[in-house]
């Protein structure tokens, strides 16, 4: 949406949130509820004028949908969060919410 801040105190809400919608939500699925960002960075150097442009491009989509596109990404995503050590997990908001994302990343293939 709008809002692209990623502070951590605004991803707990978050996370708070997308488990709440999960619970009302037809599939019960907080898969459903969660969504995927990438961040493309570019520099451009300006050696003439001892400068350089920041270029930072913000794609969000469903989570369900970017997995759909390749078969592999379910399980490549769990083993990354397999991987998330407690304090990642910690800072990202995620201790609630991770062991349910494992279990239904694991479901989907």
């Amino acid at each position: 949406g709008a809002d692209l801040s990623q502070h951590p105190e605004s991803r707990r809400s978050r996370w708070e949130d997308a488990l709440l919608q999960a619970e009302i939500s037809l599939s019960g699925r907080l898969i459903d509820q969660v969504f995927f960002r990438v961040e493309r960075q570019t520099t451009l150097p300006l050696p003439a004028l001892q400068r350089a442009v920041f270029f930072i491009r913000v794609m969000v989509g469903g989570l369900v949908d970017v997995l759909s596109v390749e078969p592999s990404r379910a399980a490549e995503l769990r083993e990354a969060l397999l991987s998330m050590s407690d304090a990642v997990v910690h800072y990202r908001g995620m201790q609630a919410v991770r062991e349910r994302l494992l279990q239904e990343l694991q479901a989907l293939g």
